[in-house]
């Protein structure tokens, strides 16, 4: 009895000595999940936790009532003291069904807390149905088309005339009436008032320029047509009004004739082999004819040293174009090749260099459109031009032009021109009388 009464005491002092068993404890971080409106073909997404606020591991086993509702994971083990999250997506099915149609379904999630047994969570969303696509129906309608924005018919005597074309196409799908043709100026004519172009198809249209006085002329060409989006095309026309000189005026010409550099006896026999014939290169005089008159002429230099210089240009493109102008198509280009060169057509050459150019001092018209083009101060010393073209280029600066004077016509229509070119050396020019189409 003693002994029983001691073991009692020391019980009854330091406790049974019995731990409580280890047990895992799930807790949710939400009961329901809205996925609002979710259009067919595509999927929303929601989420919640599952944690283990106890000190045994949790497995838990989560089903879906319903296939449009899908878990990730469906199973799994939380760590004591963790939690994981559930992704549920809801990717609606609307076929058979009417459109708008709400789905629910539960979400059973079973664990080993014996505790809670099994929870729920309420899910919920609506499908739509995707709209139908929309089917366009492409109007039919014209399109205008013009091959160039600008014409440049140079020098003209008065009195006289020269034509020039436009190409009116039409790259739209329905027929393009063209219900009027039009110019600014009475100088400035052209060939048809109104017609029709066919789809895919064009016309041209004949522009002509007769001058009736001296003198630089500017005017504008009118296309009136049914393009809803172009109702009206626009070509600006230039020209120059020239007076032939009244007295004849003796053509100077180079009799070195094999450009040795002296004229000699080489190149008397090249005289002598040609008299009598329209030889172009031995018709001194320029009177059509190689007779005694350009003897007396060739006489009067034989033995003498012609300076002649040779000339190259650093782009092949321009190089080729004053070959042709001058019809020598091999050989060296001498300066006094180029002395009488009064005009040149250099435009869409693809020229990007006018080094060389500078050499050309006697031309009048200079057209160099459609280039791609950035430095002209190569042109700086061509004084004597009357009408130059540099639209459809790459030009900043203008300051090279400095020197233009009128009645130059200077044509400068698009290109990246910078502030000083716009607001003070075009101004600049315009007020020494030179036209600018811009």
């Amino acid at each position: 009895m003693k002994y029983a009464i001691c073991i009692l005491t020391l019980l009854t002092s330091f406790g049974t000595g019995v731990a409580a068993a280890a047990a895992p404890e799930i807790a949710l971080s939400a009961t329901s999940l809205s996925f609002g409106y979710i259009t067919e073909g595509q999927s929303g997404s929601q989420s919640f936790s599952v944690s283990n606020t106890g000190n045994a591991d949790l497995s838990v086993g989560i089903s879906s009532s319903e296939g449009q509702f899908t878990l990730s994971p469906s199973s799994f083990t939380v760590g004591a003291g963790s939690s994981t999250a559930v992704a549920v997506t809801f990717t609606p099915n609307v076929t058979g069904a009417r459109s708008g149609t709400l789905r629910s379904a539960t979400l059973t999630i079973s664990s080993n807390d014996s505790d809670e047994g099994s929870l729920t969570v309420s899910v919920w969303g609506t499908g739509i149905a995707a709209a139908a696509p929309v089917v366009v129906t492409p109007v039919a309608a014209p399109n205008i088309s013009v091959s160039t924005d600008i014409l440049i018919f140079g020098d003209v005597s008065v009195g006289s005339s020269t034509t020039a074309t436009v190409t009116i196409s039409n790259t739209g799908n329905a027929p393009l009436s063209i219900g009027g043709v039009s110019t600014t100026r009475p100088q400035f004519s052209v060939s048809s008032g109104s017609f029709t172009i066919g789809a895919g198809s064009s016309q041209n249209l004949i522009v002509t320029f007769g001058p009736t006085a001296e003198g630089g002329l500017i005017g504008g060409l009118s296309i009136e047509s049914n393009d809803p989006d172009q109702p009206t095309s626009s070509v600006s026309l230039s020209g120059t009004g020239t007076v032939a000189p009244v007295a004849n005026i003796s053509v100077s010409r180079n009799s070195d004739f094999d450009g040795s550099g002296t004229v000699d006896f080489a190149d008397f026999l090249i005289f002598a082999s040609v008299f009598g014939t329209s030889h172009a290169q031995c018709d001194l005089d320029g009177s059509g004819t190689v007779d005694f008159a350009d003897f007396l002429t060739f006489a009067s230099v034989f033995g003498q040293s012609v300076s002649s210089t040779i000339i190259t240009f650093e782009d092949a493109n321009l190089e080729a174009v004053v070959r042709n102008s001058i019809n020598k198509p091999e050989g060296d280009i001498l300066s006094t090749d180029v002395s009488e060169l009064t005009q040149l057509d250099a435009s869409d050459k693809n020229i990007s260099s006018l080094s060389g150019i500078e050499t050309l001092t006697a031309l009048t018209i200079l057209d160099l459109d459609s280039n791609p083009i950035s430095d002209i101060s190569p042109l700086s010393g061509l004084t004597a031009l009357k009408s130059l073209g540099l639209g459809s280029n790459q030009i900043s600066d203008l300051s090279p032009l400095s020197s233009l004077t009128a009645p130059t016509v200077l044509v400068v229509t698009n290109n990246p021109l910078n502030t000083d070119a716009l607001h003070k050396q075009i101004p600049a020019l315009q007020a020494r009388g030179v036209t600018i189409l811009n």
